[in-house]
């Protein structure tokens, strides 16, 4: 057996910053997102109201830029996997999203179906990565 570590130091490097940056940016949105509106009350209608809102943008602008750092940094296979996974996290995103156009064209009342769309297309790209990455190693 090799008890050689299958990735190398740089590679391990590139993740954990990868983890620690998403975890931050998943933190700060979900703090401004669930919290701060409870913290900092506004009136609706209002330009503070408007930037409380707007403001768990942030974070997430801070994730895709984590994101793309770190397909710069992984070798091929896993840039690969990952691109594959987020291509497949977006056609069900589209699919989902047309979906809820054609019900609400029907006359269908979807409550959320923003965040439904939001929870499609990350659910599967989350599942898309581990069943990529299973594959990849045949």
């Amino acid at each position: 057996m090799n008890n050689e570590p299958s990735t190398t130091p740089h590679e391990r490097r590139a993740a954990a910053r990868y983890i620690w940056e998403i975890s931050v940016g998943i933190a700060a949105f979900l703090a401004l997102f669930l919290l701060l509106p409870n913290w900092w009350k506004t009136e609706p209608g209002t330009w503070p109201h408007l930037a409380l809102t707007l403001l768990p943008i942030l974070p997430l602008i801070w994730i895709v830029l984590a994101l793309w750092r770190h397909l710069r940094n992984i070798d091929e296979m896993q840039r690969e996997v990952l691109i594959r996974s987020l291509a497949f996290g977006f056609a069900i995103t589209m699919v989902t999203t047309l979906v809820i156009a054609l019900l609400r064209g029907a006359g269908v009342a979807l409550q959320g179906g923003e965040w439904i769309i939001f929870i499609a297309g990350m659910t599967s790209w989350g599942i898309a990565i581990p069943i990529n990455t299973k594959n990849s190693d045949r």
